[in-house]
């Protein structure tokens, strides 16, 4: 065996190659990336795990942090995992499969308690045990909450905001109005820049027909700007929003 200085340890690809393998990877799924360069699911599985041991080698991945982002996603079927993430240099600093207190709490111990002390903000996602694991192990970091949820919980709402309406056009014998606002429901939940020329006219028709309902896809999407403005103004705006 010899060492060569286009290829990593043990590699049967150059570094070349196998760099652009991973950055394929980050941007679509791994049988995309075989099929396109023509090797195996198992090697580009392979790839990213020597890349990713190499590139982290000497490297500290908790190493000041201060600003971090803890969340649940689904990767299929019953699997989920808990990652977190450097939110200054945007980086995923640790993965675990499971989502419950314990298996964050294995974050946190591998953290140690020094370092949980310099943690001064968590975004997180909305599960109970994420918000009393952190605030046990953090008590001094400000809690955040990120914009898809929110979001979510505002669209939630409007929902049932739409469902009183249609229960009570129903009940009134509204049955064309009742039909109306039936159909209206992925009109009101989408984001205004994604409606399709089909969904935009049930909107429009609750605009003219439906204050209340208008008025709280209003109020809503109102919120959805909050964070797209900048921090200042939005703090002035959110006072108004909740008022």
């Amino acid at each position: 065996m010899a060492a060569v200085p286009w290829a990593r340890h043990r590699a049967r690809f150059t570094w070349a190659f196998e760099d652009q393998v991973v950055w394929l990877a980050t941007r679509s799924a791994q049988s995309t990336v075989a099929t396109l360069l023509r090797v195996t699911w198992g090697s580009v599985a392979c790839i990213g795990t020597r890349v990713v041991a190499a590139s982290e080698a000497g490297r500290d991945p908790f190493a000041h942090l201060e600003r971090i982002g803890i969340h649940e996603i689904h990767v299929g079927g019953p699997t989920y995992l808990v990652v977190v993430v450097d939110h200054d240099t945007g980086h995923l600093i640790w993965a675990a499969p499971r989502r419950d207190d314990t298996t964050l709490g294995r974050f946190f111990n591998a953290l140690g308690d020094a370092r949980c002390r310099q943690v001064r903000r968590v975004s997180r996602d909305g599960p109970s045990w994420i918000a009393t694991t952190v605030a046990a192990r953090c008590p001094q970091a400000i809690p955040c909450t990120d914009p898809f949820h929110v979001a979510g919980w505002a669209t939630a709402a409007l929902n049932d905001v739409r469902r009183q309406v249609w229960n009570t056009a129903r009940r009134d014998g509204g049955d064309e109005t009742a039909h109306a606002l039936k159909g209206a429901r992925w009109a009101v939940w989408h984001n205004p820049a994604n409606l399709t020329a089909k969904q935009q006219l049930p909107l429009e028709t609750i605009a003219r027909t439906n204050r209340p309902l208008y008025r709280g896809y209003l109020v809503t999407e109102g919120l959805r700007l909050l964070f797209w403005i900048g921090s200042r103004r939005a703090l002035a705006e959110l006072s108004r929003w909740v008022q």
